[in-house]
């Protein structure tokens, strides 16, 4: 299950369907024990089919599509494993809106790369009520929010936020009475949120309260509420606190935030991960300091991910780089990228 919650955590949904073969495209990030071209000898159809059912907002939906998503996810993660000796090893894939294109990192850690093994927090065990049923609220405005998107009735972007962050926004009619709702009881509940964030057993629980958070009154205050669940055990937690972070980072006023905790998640297991690393970096790269920081601290990691295909990820290293250093050298110039970083 924990494959298709990051399905929906990170495919940015097209609303077309397709017949034909979905165009693929496949990182292998990052191992020295064996290449893409030997993975793809064995589950190049397989990566196909994932592909064929994501890239279509009709068959992605149904039950049996979400059985053979899972049942074909495990089976190619299963067979990675035995070709090396890994510690992890997962599969990412996003689609984007207006994209045909489907894009599929395999992250792998393997067994020998300490600095990879990332020791993360210990999974939470207590159950907290729901306070004011904010976590069953917000999961209503996202299931209406969702299905206007994939009817095309509102934007991929969200154009207007009145929080710190959003999902689908409030424009539209269906969603405007969630606004209200979040604004005013969310500051009512504030310790207790932060208390499922911290504590709760539902990674579900969790991630929506990162989420809830953002609808706090200060951006401030909510970086350093946020911070420590950049740690979190479950990728989906992490990917909704760095997405919040991230766009508070860009409404806040010289924020304050220690930016060694987004350095490290360059080197997190998960594509969600580093993706949203790489959004927190671009947002405060902004800042001399965290520029100056950023150039001293994340040079292998940035052309790591420069080289990729997957676009949230190599678009962002590139934005980075362009502007740590005030050049433009091309997005594929690997070369010119690693003279200047070196000098």
């Amino acid at each position: 299950m924990k494959f298709l919650l990051l399905l929906i955590m990170l495919i940015l949904f097209s609303a077309n369907a397709s017949a034909a073969s979905a165009p693929l495209i496949i990182d292998l990030y990052k191992t020295n024990q064996i290449t893409l071209d030997q993975i793809l000898k064995k589950h190049k159809k397989h990566f196909q089919k994932i592909a064929d059912i994501i890239s279509s907002s009709q068959e992605i939906n149904s039950d049996k599509n979400q059985k053979t998503l899972l049942k074909t996810t495990e089976k190619i993660i299963s067979n990675i494993k035995k070709m090396g000796d890994f510690y992890y090893v997962n599969l990412s894939p996003v689609i984007y809106p207006n994209n045909k294109t489907v894009y599929i990192t395999i992250d792998i850690v393997d067994q020998n790369d300490e600095k990879r093994k990332i020791k993360f927090l210990d999974q939470p065990q207590k159950t907290i009520p729901d306070p004011d049923h904010l976590i069953s609220t917000w999961d209503e405005y996202q299931k209406i929010g969702f299905d206007l998107y994939i009817k095309n009735k509102i934007p991929s972007q969200v154009k207007s936020c009145p929080a710190y962050h959003c999902t689908f926004g409030f424009n539209d009619s269906a969603l405007k009475k969630y606004q209200t709702l979040f604004a005013t009881f969310v500051p009512k509940n504030k310790l207790q949120l932060v208390q499922i964030l911290k504590s709760d057993k539902d990674e579900n629980k969790r991630a929506t309260a990162a989420f809830l958070l953002a609808h706090l009154k200060n951006g401030e205050e909510i970086i350093k509420i946020l911070t420590p669940s950049i740690y979190d055990p479950s990728n989906g937690v992490r990917n909704n606190v760095m997405r919040v972070l991230a766009e508070t980072f860009s409404k806040v006023n010289n924020p304050h935030f220690k930016i060694k905790y987004a350095i490290a998640a360059l080197s997190f297991p998960a594509a969600s991960d580093r993706n949203k690393a790489l959004y927190m970096i671009s947002e405060l790269v902004d800042h001399a300091r965290y520029a100056n920081y950023v150039h001293l601290r994340a040079k292998n990691e940035l052309l790591e991910e420069l080289k990729l295909s997957q676009l949230n990820v190599h678009g962002l290293a590139y934005e980075i780089l362009k502007k740590i250093s005030g050049k433009d050298f091309g997005d594929r110039d690997y070369l010119s990228w690693e003279q200047w970083l070196k000098k």
